[in-house]
């Protein structure tokens, strides 16, 4: 699994989609000198142009699957950001805010679906999110919206914690599916934005990639989930204004 596996085979994109979202992350990061921002799935390069006006200074990187749609991003837009193929950005370079917004998805496809397990597995949407991690700096933001699986689920989850926003009032409006791949009917949540740990969660002895799931686990058979079961457990945590702030730490099987 790599980045420059197709996520979402459509290519559809406008400016400003999501402008709360920006704003937040514009909130999110005053004070930050020059950003370097990646947009993860660039498509034509819409997204790119759009970051670069909230964001004037921020040195923007899009990246994409599609050469047929990099080039047209270079020819409309290559004035304000470099555009590169997936396969072609460095492992090691790590940036400021990554944004992944309506790419970890099939859509419209999955809203015909109760199942995405043949389509889409959660597996390819987690092996992704481990490649994307790479790309983001400690102490970074990581910008999800519009994806099929939630987040609280993806291995690389504990490295991260929610950042509250006001302006936010919903993650997208895909289909959500289980790690099974099983639709999630009647789901919402607010959570799009998260800011990479800078000090990693320790690991289980097990070495086990989903740091704490096991005490999750027995948190949420303690307070009384049914037995075969999912369990949301919720965290108290403080967030940069010194606010109290309630976040989904982990989905869990009781």
């Amino acid at each position: 699994m790599s980045i420059s596996d197709v996520q979402q085979p459509h290519r559809h994109t406008k400016f400003d989609r999501y402008p709360e979202v920006f704003q937040e992350v514009v909130r999110l990061t005053q004070g930050g000198g020059r950003p370097r921002i990646l947009s993860f799935g660039c498509s034509t390069g819409q997204e790119v142009a759009t970051i670069a006006k909230y964001f004037p200074s921020a040195e923007v990187t899009g990246v994409d699957v599609s050469r047929e749609a990099l080039g047209q991003a270079e020819s409309e837009f290559g004035h304000v950001g470099r555009f590169l193929h997936s396969s072609e950005i460095d492992s090691a370079e790590q940036f400021d805010v990554v944004f992944a917004m309506s790419v970890l998805c099939v859509y419209p496809a999955s809203l015909r679906r109760g199942s995405l397990r043949s389509l889409y597995p959660f597996e390819r949407f987690d092996a992704t999110l481990m490649e994307i991690d790479r790309l983001v700096r400690p102490g970074g933001l990581l910008v999800m919206y519009n994806a099929n699986y939630r987040f609280v689920d993806a291995s690389i989850a504990p490295g991260y914690r929610i950042e509250k926003c006001d302006g936010i009032t919903e993650n997208g409006f895909v289909p959500r599916f289980s790690r099974k791949g099983v639709k999630l009917d009647g789901y919402t949540g607010v959570d799009v934005i998260y800011r990479k740990r800078r000090e990693p969660i320790p690991e289980l002895p097990d070495g086990s990639s989903e740091p704490y799931r096991r005490i999750f686990r027995e948190v949420a058979r303690l307070a009384g989930a049914p037995a075969g079961k999912r369990a949301l457990v919720i965290g108290r945590t403080m967030d940069s204004d010194r606010r109290i702030v309630e976040s989904e730490l982990a989905g869990v099987e009781v």
